[in-house]
């Protein structure tokens, strides 16, 4: 794709500049963690939902859809960016300021968050070392109960995220494998176990990454992206679940800031932007 080629030559651009920050540790190897309080209160404000996850349509602790089932149960809940937890817990200057430093121009929240539940020893295919499209997106991944070396969690090779991709990566692909398996030999492999509350916030879509299967996590999941990669760019990109995409509540104060611009459809116009972002315009926000 050449779009491809000239994202990254204003990655190396940009990157270039903030190199010099310091602490910036998300730029430099891909992958940060740290104990939070607010974290902990986070966890601790949806003890309910986290135990009871098939009545979080019915809560009134935020604005909650459920979207993913399996036979074992509730899989994924989006949450709506307007929900006011979010403000007070995850929206805030300790994971905000880490993203800045690693973007060092705007950068969005892709998606509404969401919760994921997994359980015992499940198989899917982000068990194979990965990359999210081979361009900027980070997560962000905080515990919402304790996560030990035998339950589900993520690897992450650090420093994995220092590398270039100029055409969407696939994780089958031969020799895509063997630079996976290179690296995997060769540098630290570090993981999101650690205790409730805890935040982890990863380089997706540079660094190779993937789920270990093990005991129930569950967690709370947020997408950060400085582009479309993920539509691929095409006019016509129409997704199925527009409670995991985009907020429904276009009033929402909260959501005037830019990082919502994804979410709330107000996305800058230009000719690589799909027209579903076009749809819902709102007046542009000073």
């Amino acid at each position: 794709m050449p779009i491809y080629f000239f994202i990254n030559i204003r990655r190396y651009i940009t990157e270039k500049k903030i190199k010099q920050i310091s602490n910036n540790e998300l730029l430099k190897n891909g992958f940060i963690k740290f104990n939070s309080d607010n974290g902990t209160k986070l966890a601790e404000y949806l003890k309910d939902v986290v135990e009871n996850p098939e009545n979080a349509e019915n809560s009134n602790l935020g604005k909650f859809k459920i979207f993913n089932r399996s036979s074992l149960g509730v899989k994924s809940i989006a949450v709506d960016s307007s929900s006011e937890f979010l403000h007070k817990y995850v929206f805030t200057e300790e994971i905000l300021k880490k993203l800045e430093n690693f973007y060092g121009k705007s950068f969005y929240l892709r998606n509404n968050p969401t919760l994921e539940f997994d359980y015992d020893n499940e198989k899917n295919d982000s068990q194979y070392f990965h990359l999210d499209w081979g361009l900027k997106q980070t997560s962000v991944m905080i515990n919402l109960n304790d996560v030990l070396k035998n339950s589900t969690h993520m690897e992450y090779i650090k420093g994995s995220n220092r590398q270039y991709k100029f055409r969407p990566p696939s994780r089958f692909n031969k020799r895509e494998i063997q630079k996976i398996e290179y690296k995997h030999k060769n540098l630290e492999t570090v993981k999101t176990t650690g205790d409730i509350g805890q935040i982890s916030i990863f380089d997706a879509g540079c660094g190779y990454h993937r789920q270990v299967a093990g005991g129930r996590r569950v967690m709370l999941h947020l997408n950060f992206t400085e582009n479309l990669v993920f539509t691929y760019w095409k006019k016509n990109w129409q997704p199925s679940d527009t409670a995991y995409w985009f907020s429904d509540n276009s009033e929402n104060l909260k959501l005037k800031d830019k990082l919502f611009d994804l979410v709330k459809r107000r996305f800058n116009s230009s000719f690589f932007t799909p027209h579903i972002y076009k749809k819902l315009m709102t007046r542009k926000v000073h």
